[in-house]
Formats: C-alpha cells, sequence, structure tokens
C-alpha cells in the first residue's frame, strides 16, 4: 500500500514538473492568461459543446447574435435584424467591416454556410435548431434570411451558438467523409485549426494537453488598453497542481469544477479572489422514472422531502437554494410555486403512498456521481444518508463522465439517480426545461427519466412559440407547475460557476460588474478573452 502511495506522489510531482516547464515561458509581464478545463475541447463550431469548447470558440469565432453579460444583444456578425409578424422570418443584416484570420472579407454567405454545415454535421448545438430552421438564404451579400418552421420565442438568443467559420477556407480542407459533396465537411481539419473572425486566432492545438492563440490585429471590434496578447487553454484539473500554479502566478484563471477546499485554499492568498456567479446551472438528482422503484411519483416525492437542501449549503458554500424547476436566476423561473424542503414526515407520509410502502428496503436504488468532479462524492454520500431515514438503501457508485453519458443512453444501464449539473444554453427558463423535461430530449445525460409526460411536453411547447416574453413566461411557469407535481428529477441547488483568478494583475468585466451590485446575465461564457485586462 505505501509503495502505491509514493508511486501516485511521484506521478503527480512529475506531471507538475512538466506542466512548469511547458509553461515556465509565459510569464505575468507576456500578458499571456492562462486557464485550465478538463480537456482542450473541440474547436469546431459545428461539434463543440462542452465547458472547454465553449470557452475555446467564444474567443476564436464570432456568432451571429452576441450577448453581453447584461443581457444586450449587440456586437455580433449581425448589425441589426427584423421580425415577421407571425414570428417565422428574421432579416439579418450583415456587417461588412470584419475580417477572417486568413484575411477574407466575412459575408451572408459564409453565414449561411455555417448554419447549413451545423445542420448537416448534427452534432455540437444543432439541437436547437434541428426541425425548426426552416430555410436559410442569402439575397445579397449582407442579408440573410431565416425562416422557421414554427414561431420560437428565444430564437435570437439562441443564435449565440451559430458561429461562422469562413466557407472558402472549410472547403479548401475537405477529406474523404459521409457528408455527400462536401466529404467530412471540414471536421478534420477544423478540430486542429480555426477558420474563424474572433479576437484571437489559433496558434498551437496539442489535443488533451493545450491550446495556443493570439490577438487577431485585424479583429473588427477592436481591443482595450491591457486585453490579453493570447491565451492557453491548459488539459489540467487536478486540484494540487492547480492550485500550485494559482500560487505560482503561472495560471490565471481555474477552471469551474475545482473543489470548495481549493477555493476556500486559493482564497486565502493575497491576489488571489473568487468570482461566484448565479449563471442558470442547476445540480440535480435525475431519477429513472421507468425502473422500480423510482417510477412511482410518490417514492420520488418521497425522497425530494428528505433531502436537507439547507444542511447541503454547509458542504457547497457557493450553491444557492433550488426554489424552482429549473435555475432562480433565468427568466421565467417560477420561483414562487409551493417547493420542496426538508420535511421528514411529509417524505413519510408520501413514501405510505407509493406502491412500495410495505418494504423500501426490499428495492435498492443506485446512486451514480461523476467520478471526474470529487465533490459530488459528498453529495452522492448525503443522499445515502438522507434516504436511509426512509428504510431504503442506497448504493453508491464513482462512474467516469463519458461512461454515465452512454449509461444514460440506454434505460435498462440508466442507474436509478445520477449527479447531474446541467448548464443553460441561453438566458431563459426554456432552455432547461427543454433539455430535462421534454420528452425528446430522453436517453441523454440531461434527461434519464425514460417515461414521456404530455402535458409537460405540451405546456413547453406552447411556451416556446410565444414571441412575446410575458406570454412566454405565464407558460414557463405552467410547465414548472405541472412538473412539480410528476416529480421527475430534484433540484438540489442552484449552482454558482465559481472561478478563481488573479485579482492582483488582472481587472475582470463580470467580477467587477458584480461589485456594482449588478446581475450577470445567465448562459454567458465568462472567459472571455476582451473581457479581461492586465493591469498597470
Amino acid at each position: 500500500m505505501m509503495k502505491k502511495v509514493v508511486f501516485r506522489t511521484m506521478l503527480i510531482g512529475l506531471f507538475i514538473g512538466m506542466v512548469f516547464a511547458s509553461y515556465a515561458c509565459a510569464t505575468v509581464d507576456d500578458h499571456i492568461v492562462r486557464f485550465t478545463a478538463s480537456g482542450t475541447g473541440n474547436i469546431d463550431p459545428a461539434q463543440g459543446q462542452d465547458n472547454a469548447s465553449r470557452c475555446a470558440l467564444t474567443n476564436i469565432y464570432d456568432s451571429l447574435m452576441f450577448q453581453d453579460y447584461l443581457g444586450n444583444f449587440k456586437g455580433g456578425v449581425a448589425e441589426f435584424w427584423k421580425i415577421s409578424e407571425d414570428g417565422l422570418k428574421y432579416t439579418f443584416k450583415i456587417r461588412d467591416d470584419i475580417l477572417f484570420h486568413n484575411g477574407d472579407k466575412l459575408t451572408a454567405d459564409d453565414v449561411v454556410f455555417s448554419m447549413k454545415r451545423l445542420l448537416g454535421i448534427k452534432r455540437g448545438f444543432s439541437y436547437l435548431f434541428e426541425g425548426l430552421v426552416k430555410d436559410i438564404s442569402n439575397p445579397s451579400d449582407d442579408t440573410v434570411v431565416i425562416t422557421l418552421s414554427e414561431p420560437f420565442g428565444p430564437f435570437l438568443a439562441t443564435l449565440t451558438r451559430v458561429w461562422i467559420v469562413n466557407k472558402k477556407q472549410v472547403l479548401e480542407h475537405l477529406q474523404d467523409g459521409s457528408f455527400g459533396e462536401f466529404k467530412d465537411y471540414g471536421t478534420n481539419w477544423l478540430i486542429n485549426n480555426d477558420a474563424g473572425s474572433g479576437p484571437y486566432k489559433v496558434v498551437e492545438m496539442a489535443h488533451n494537453q493545450y491550446l495556443r492563440a493570439v490577438k487577431f490585429s485585424e479583429y473588427w471590434k477592436g481591443f482595450k488598453l491591457g486585453n490579453p496578447e493570447g491565451f492557453e487553454l491548459l488539459a489540467v484539473s487536478e486540484p494540487v497542481t492547480v492550485r500550485t500554479m494559482m500560487m505560482r502566478r503561472q495560471l490565471e484563471f481555474t477552471d469551474e469544477w475545482q473543489s470548495v477546499e481549493t477555493y476556500k485554499n486559493l482564497k486565502k492568498v493575497k491576489g488571489i479572489d473568487i468570482l461566484a456567479v448565479s449563471n442558470g446551472k442547476m445540480m440535480y438528482l435525475s431519477l429513472n422514472n421507468a425502473k422500480a422503484p423510482t417510477d412511482d411519483v410518490h417514492f420520488r416525492k418521497a425522497l425530494s422531502y428528505a433531502i436537507d437542501y439547507e444542511a447541503l449549503l454547509q458542504i457547497f458554500p457557493w450553491a444557492k437554494l433550488a426554489k424552482a424547476p429549473v435555475a432562480p436566476s433565468l427568466i421565467g423561473a417560477a420561483s414562487d410555486l409551493p417547493y420542496y424542503y426538508y420535511d421528514l414526515e411529509k417524505a413519510k407520509k408520501e413514501l405510505a403512498l407509493s406502491k412500495y410502502a410495505d418494504n423500501p428496503g426490499k428495492y435498492p436504488i443506485e446512486i451514480a456521481w461523476v467520478a471526474d468532479v470529487p465533490d459530488r462524492e459528498k453529495l452522492a454520500l448525503a443522499f445515502q444518508t438522507y434516504f436511509d431515514k426512509l428504510g431504503i438503501n442506497v448504493e453508491i457508485v464513482k462512474v467516469p463522465w463519458s461512461k454515465l453519458v452512454d449509461q444514460a443512453s440506454r434505460l435498462e444501464s440508466t442507474p436509478h439517480g445520477m449527479t447531474i449539473s446541467i448548464a443553460t444554453q441561453y438566458s431563459e427558463a426554456g432552455s432547461p426545461l427543454r433539455a430535462l423535461y421534454y420528452s425528446e430530449s430522453i436517453g441523454t445525460y440531461a434527461n434519464p427519466s425514460w417515461v414521456k409526460y404530455p402535458d409537460i411536453d405540451e405546456a413547453i411547447d406552447k411556451a416556446l412559440k410565444k414571441t412575446d416574453l410575458d406570454e412566454r413566461i405565464k407558460l414557463y411557469h405552467r410547465a414548472q407547475e405541472l412538473i412539480v407535481q410528476h416529480q421527475p428529477h430534484i433540484p438540489i441547488f442552484e449552482e454558482q460557476e465559481v472561478h478563481a483568478y488573479q485579482s492582483g494583475y488582472l481587472a475582470w468585466e463580470p467580477a467587477e460588474l458584480q461589485k456594482q451590485g449588478k446581475s450577470i446575465i445567465p448562459g454567458l461564457d465568462l472567459l472571455y478573452m476582451p473581457s479581461v485586462q492586465f493591469k498597470k
């Protein structure tokens, strides 16, 4: 046993040494921002979707629509737009002063190609537009027209996930593939290179090690004094390594997945601050509604009342109480509904109404937690303790993220419960409602319920078709009322997006806005490099 511990310590030490050796050449004076993620992500705009990918893509590419930290739509490829009265046709005027990194001018044709490419590849954020975008065309070099198959109220917000690629450059790098005349649609080339027009351009990609990018001097928005000269996305998540690099000023930002202990230790260091932002993310105990005993609504409600939510906030100090089926910070969250809270007597009454009341211990439940995030074990252990008070046996299982995603794709392999953190893709309740509770999302890690609820589907459908925000909010509330009745998943708490950063020599726009008492709009990528400035 001692040999294993020593060997593991040697490996960690060796890895830290390799990281320091690789990045020691970059200093604070170089004005290079370094931040960590669990991987380097996929920098193809039609494929990347996870946190690391979004951090990279938002800095390398321009999106059709851009939303600032206060929620204003400005600064995207679309200069202005108009919407038809029936909510089906969107006409965009495309800016004429944008250059791609290779010097080509961005035109409406590139916008049309980018959307068609996203829909053709059917990966990344294509699910936001599949079955919705009926047609997209460019009647002129500066005009794009998108026709929808039905009204979709939050459509403009979803267009922040349409990053524009250089059509000519992509077509020059086609390889063998399965997309007909488009061969591989440039997917093999774009995972290592960029065809963007964003503030930074890729200079080196070493998968699962690092991504390096530098300022694009011809960037159409320009730069502020002190904006980073470049950035490095480092595939480092080991807490000891991250903490050591931050303390040695060899890292400017941590990822958002560090443990509470790591953040607390870093907060004690002079020149390092912690930013915690409500970014529309919620922690859930997602439940398999088709497997006994979590197939019984009263059993699910019993579990919901058995959880001591207030006590969990002591373990996760940056979290906030769940007051609705979606994150309370989102537009349209129904935070005024009668909601679940810790009440052991109510839990027992609900259990007594279930078909498993006579012998709940006969039906053990398996709860899987994500091995990549160590703090999730604390959560799973807490559930085990809470549910034991009801006589329910719980087996907790440590599962790598990739395996958990695979398990959730099949009913028979989906556990009774999974600790899942769900982020929003735009600032309204419609995003998590569709991802978590809509029948079409069943079989994904976000919705492993395996049971369709037609009344919930209908309410979500009606809400999303409303172009008037006030009407949409009313229908979002109706959908959440139904969700509370069925309780397919258990919201545990609203997670804050938490980063440690070098406040001693960096000014960071989200942090400055928070100090001014302003709320950051949920669903945005905080590590957008033009929001960072090195202090004099």
